[in-house]
Formats: structure tokens, C-alpha cells, sequence
């Protein structure tokens, strides 16, 4: 037979073993925690340059799209090829100005969209339920896929890593 005194020194190793492999692995991932905030941080001090310009610009590309697309449909005004060509013409000249600052998953909603405006632009009839229906799906998004007005806030960092920056890979 075995000495409570054996037992009672067993036991008391096994929970200091117990003991020390909890706090290594706590101690571990308090570690990585702390590390992955630090490199958080740097990654923002790195993107604070770029959000800043994204602030001065983005207000141009969505000053075209409410004004010459959603606020005309919303007025309930006649879209011809007169008002595609403009649309069209301002958006290009947008991308000339800040298309560099756009992330990758706007630059290519926004690749799509002006490439929509084109086949509308060399379709010989305006079928204007259908253009306004493709204006709004691409400006507010359809079918859990963002829109640009979405993709511009996400640029900004509002939706802060939810849904909306989920798999992009689908989006188009």
C-alpha cells in the first residue's frame, strides 16, 4: 500500500503539472492576442494615409452616382443616350482622378457597372425600367451583394468587418 503521504505528493504534482500547462497556454494566447493588437495597430497607422485621401476623394464618385443616376431615377426623369454618354463620361473621368485609391472589391463593382453603361450606351433602344432597375442594383446592391454606395462605406471602415466583408470572391 501506498503512504498518503506518496498519494497526497502525486496529486499535488499532477495538479502543478495541470497548473503550469494552463497558465502556458493561457500565457500563449494572452501573447498572440497582444501581438495580433500590435500588428492591428501598425496595419492602421499604415492605412491612416490612404483612408485620408479616400475622405477627400470618394466624395466625388459618390456625388456622381446620386446625382446623375439614383436622384435622376428617383425624379422620375427620361434617361436617353445623351444622359448615359454623360454618366458615363463623368464616372470615367472619376476613375482618371481617384480610381488609384479605390480598393480592389469597389474598382471592380465599378469596373462592372461602367461596362453595363457601355452595353446600354451601344444598345440602338433605351429601356428605361431596365437601366433603372440595373442603376439602383448596382448603386445599392441586390441579392446580398454590395452595391458601390456600400463598397465606398466599407472602404471607410464602417461595417467594421461584418457581413459586407465576407467573401468577395462572389460578389461579381
Amino acid at each position: 500500500m501506498e503512504s498518503p503521504e506518496i498519494i497526497a505528493a502525486l496529486i499535488a504534482g499532477f495538479v502543478s503539472i495541470l497548473v503550469s500547462i494552463l497558465t502556458f497556454l493561457l500565457s500563449k494566447r494572452h501573447f498572440k492576442l497582444k501581438l495580433q493588437s500590435e500588428i492591428d495597430s501598425v496595419k492602421q497607422q499604415q492605412y491612416l494615409p490612404v483612408l485620408t485621401e479616400r475622405l477627400k476623394s470618394y466624395p466625388l464618385l459618390w456625388n456622381i452616382l446620386i446625382a446623375n443616376g439614383f436622384n435622376k431615377i428617383i425624379k422620375e426623369e427620361q434617361l436617353d443616350k445623351q444622359w448615359l454618354n454623360t454618366f458615363w463620361n463623368e464616372l470615367l473621368k472619376c476613375n482618371e482622378q481617384i480610381g488609384y485609391l479605390f480598393s480592389q472589391p469597389l474598382y471592380e463593382r465599378f469596373h462592372a457597372f461602367m461596362n453595363v453603361l457601355v452595353d446600354f450606351i451601344n444598345e440602338d433602344t433605351i429601356d428605361q425600367a431596365r437601366i433603372e432597375m440595373v442603376i439602383t442594383d448596382f448603386i445599392t446592391g441586390k441579392d446580398g451583394f454590395p452595391g458601390l454606395a456600400s463598397l465606398i462605406k466599407d472602404d471607410f471602415g464602417s461595417y467594421e468587418r461584418l457581413a459586407i466583408q465576407g467573401e468577395r470572391d462572389n460578389w461579381f
